[in-house]
């Protein structure tokens, strides 16, 4: 028994099965839901590296499988992750269930997320990448579903996602071919060029970012937000891990520096973009890419606290991304408008509110989720680069100013009789999303203190 077979071979054989089984219906959905929290607290309480005993046979739960000829290592500093990924995978079916319905959600969720998690826990890193290309072949059914035809959106995500690798292998074997070989030290600015161009494609770093608004209109929020939130988290765990382990890279002068300086110009242009917005569905893809510049950003500051804070801002980072998606879900459930000059408050208030306070808690409005760690981020810069403050603070001026355009649309259009189509489960859902997200900005020790005890 290993850690790697239970929690990627298994949870990818399941999703297999899953996929056969997928015209049971709604009790798909909770079996789905029921497994990923089982095996979230298969991660929190068991120990890796450790004995665990099974019908009175006691068993070594090694952190190493070989498949193929490589190592898949999930070390106890990795349980943590695990559980989150996998609570994640549970709230996202049972959101799809109340959403979306899409009968091949719970199957490709588990086979894409054990790929995900293979990507991270493959050695090396050659090898994630490519394993990050497979598993966007079970993420095509969730943004995509089948009978739909294919859009352009889909079409570029997938371009620029597999244009990646190629960029990211020679970047690679070049730093291997310096390690063996000193006298190659010159290309080493090369292989790093290649690689950070590798992540800018991955990660939808501006100007590689056009994918995305436009794969936000054209798929379900939930599958968009599943899929890029999963990828994501990862992505930017390998590169943090990528720096940290590669000698290379750290003692090659200005690097933080460019990756600071990119996260910066990158939010700027994202808050540029997010104030012109006037579709919330491309609007939901900014949110996604505002968090993902200011985690580039963490990573920049290379410090003790931002390494720290790039984990802790993981709980308010993901809740937003659910909440928001899970707003935008609701009103496409019900076909209401998603234009901000022709939203209808009347009969989806609380859709519109928690995407509103999404809005708000991204860019770090007080009282919100976003606000704890991006505080304690623009400290740290104000620290190494004051001067850099302000063209932060406007690119999160832009997202305050569509939030106060959408606040006033919503004020404007709420005369009348209400004629409100959620459910009252889907009221209950969206009011506890936003909500937790008050929750976290206004008790953020607590509520970090709660998340860390939670999944270590």
């Amino acid at each position: 028994m290993s850690a790697p077979l239970l929690w990627i071979g298994v949870p990818f054989f399941l999703g297999l099965i899953m996929l056969l089984l997928r015209n049971v219906g709604k009790t798909l959905f909770y079996i789905a839901a029921s497994i990923s929290f089982i095996l979230a607290g298969l991660a929190r309480f068991l120990s890796i590296d450790c004995f665990i005993r099974i019908a009175g046979q006691r068993l070594l739960l090694k952190s190493t499988q070989s498949v193929l000829g490589r190592n898949l290592t999930l070390s106890q500093t990795d349980q943590p992750l695990l559980v989150f990924l996998f609570v994640s995978l549970g709230i996202w079916i049972l959101l799809v269930l109340l959403f979306w319905q899409h009968r091949l959600f719970p199957g490709t969720a588990f086979a894409f997320l054990s790929m995900i998690i293979g990507a991270y826990a493959v050695e090396t890193m050659l090898y994630s990448a490519l394993i990050i290309g497979l598993a966007l072949l079970f993420a095509i059914p969730i943004l995509n579903p089948p009978g739909v035809p294919t859009r352009t959106g889909l079409k570029r995500m997938v371009i620029f996602q597999i244009l990646a690798i190629p960029f990211f292998l020679m970047g690679e074997l070049l730093l291997g071919s310096i390690v063996t070989n000193p006298e190659m030290l010159g290309i080493s600015q090369l292989a790093l060029a290649l690689i950070g161009f590798a992540f800018m494609l991955w990660l939808g770093v501006f100007p590689f970012n056009s994918w995305m608004p436009q794969l936000a209109e054209e798929s379900n929020p939930l599958g968009f937000g599943f899929v890029l939130s999963s990828v994501f988290t990862v992505l930017l765990l390998n590169l943090e891990k990528l720096i940290g382990t590669t000698r290379l890279i750290q003692n090659t002068e200005g690097i933080y520096e460019i990756i600071r300086l990119a996260a910066v110009f990158f939010i700027v242009v994202i808050g540029v973009f997010g104030f012109f917005q006037t579709d919330l569905r491309r609007m939901l893809a900014y949110i996604f890419s505002f968090q993902i510049a200011f985690s580039l950003l963490t990573i920049g500051l290379n410090t003790e606290e931002s390494r720290l804070l790039l984990s802790a801002s993981m709980l308010s980072r993901t809740l937003i991304w659910i909440t928001a998606t899970a707003a935008m879900a609701s009103i496409g459930k019900h076909n209401l408008p998603s234009g901000l000059p022709e939203i209808a408050p009347k009969q989806a208030p609380f859709s519109y509110f928690a995407f509103l306070v999404t809005v708000f808690a991204v860019m770090g409005y007080p009282l919100m989720a976003g606000l704890p760690t991006k505080m304690e981020i623009m400290e740290l810069l104000a620290v190494q680069n004051p001067g850099q403050i302000g063209l932060v603070l406007a690119g999160m001026g832009g997202f305050f100013l569509f939030g106060t355009k959408m606040l006033f649309e919503l004020f404007h259009k709420m005369d009348g009789s209400w004629m409100g189509q959620e459910t009252l489960l889907e009221r209950i859902v969206l009011g506890l999303l936003s909500v937790s997200l008050l929750v976290v900005g206004v008790f953020p020790a607590q509520t970090l203190r709660v998340f860390l005890t939670f999944i270590q």
